[in-house]
């Protein structure tokens, strides 16, 4: 969505070609704290009219508060950490 050269949002065109690949219906745009979500859900809400799109302003912070909750992922620490030293994503 964001264009780290111009420091802007990336032209709407492009935006459309990104959110082709979403499924259809109800979305909800979530991160780890919830202001990286926000920005996907301006994007997909307010630039592209996308009316079935809701933010989980908690997100995995709040989520994760309670243990009964479900999570899975398929990363690892070690996929965090080599992200963090730039040897992978």
């Amino acid at each position: 969505c964001y264009d780290p050269v111009s420091q802007r949002l990336r032209p709407k065109e492009q935006l459309e070609k990104i959110a082709a690949s979403l499924p259809a219906g109800p979305l909800v745009a979530y991160c780890n704290t919830g202001h990286w979500a926000a920005t996907d859900w301006f994007v997909l809400s307010v630039v592209l009219g996308r009316p079935d799109v809701r933010l989980y302003d908690g997100s995995m912070v709040e989520w994760t508060i309670d243990p009964k909750r479900p999570v899975a992922s398929s990363r690892t620490r070690l996929d965090d950490l080599k992200k963090t030293l730039g040897l992978g994503s």
